[in-house]
Formats: structure tokens, sequence, C-alpha cells
């Protein structure tokens, strides 16, 4: 092997390295991510349905949310929401991930997007959850239930 050759591998190799230790904390912080995002989807809708704590949505919550909704608004339709479906039998599936480039320096946000699916005193709803990671914490901009009873 010329010494062109083996100048040329040096650099190609550092290269792929490079490329691949990039690749690979992409993967492994966007399954941190996928982790606590989902984490905190489960974690609000537990709050909210077996605890009766409405405090959490407005606390997890992005500014963008509370410009649409005030505190207080949220917590009385969740209130109102829990009334209607009765309480909380079981949590079915949860279904979504996050969204976040592989490459460290990308400028958008991640983002996640989650259905929860669950049962109340017979009665199907879904939990449709929309989060923003900002400053190193997940940050609700849409929490929504959906249910056949709520549109009757």
């Amino acid at each position: 092997m010329g010494k062109k050759s083996r100048s040329l591998i040096t650099p190609v190799i550092g290269i792929v390295a490079v490329v691949l230790v990039v690749i690979v904390t992409g993967l492994l912080r966007k399954s941190r991510l996928d982790e606590s995002s989902q984490a905190l989807a489960i974690s609000v809708t537990e709050s909210i349905f077996v605890d009766e704590d409405f405090n959490v949505l407005v606390d997890s919550s992005h500014s963008s949310l509370l410009e649409q909704y005030t505190a207080e608004n949220l917590i009385l339709t969740m209130g109102s929401v829990t009334r209607i479906l009765g309480p909380l039998e079981v949590i079915n599936s949860i279904s979504g991930s996050a969204e976040s480039s592989l490459l460290p320096f990308a400028s958008n946000p991640p983002r996640a997007s989650y259905s929860i699916a669950m049962n109340f005193s017979g009665n199907s709803a879904n939990a449709v959850i929309e989060m923003l990671y900002e400053n190193d914490a997940w940050l609700l901009t849409m929490y929504r239930i959906d249910s056949q009873l709520l549109n009757d």
C-alpha cells in the first residue's frame, strides 16, 4: 500500500468514527427523550384521573397552552371530564413517541405526541397529548380527552 493510500485512510477512518459517535449519541438521546416524554404523559394522566390532581396539568403546561386556556379553565375542564367519565378503571395502551434530530446542533426542539387509550366505568376515552422539550424539560402543548360520552 502506497504512502498516498495510507494518508487517505486515516482521515476517512476519523470521519467515519466521528459520524458513528454522533449517530450513537443521537440514538441514545432519542431513547432518553422517548422514555421521559412517555413517563410524563402517563404520570400526568394518572394524576388527573386517579388522584384528581388537576394542578399537575397546569404545572406541566407550556406557555402556549396557558395562552389558550387559563389555569382555572384547565382545572375546571378536567374536573368536569372526570365527573362525566367516572373513575378510571384501566389504561389500556399508549402509542406515540418523541421526535428529535440525531444531530446535536439541530435548531428545532424535540417534540412528542401520544395517545393513551383508557376505560372509565365502561366508557372508553383517549388522551391526546403533545409536548415540547424546552429548558431540559417536557412541557405539554396540548392535552385533550376524546370520548363519545363527552361528545353526546
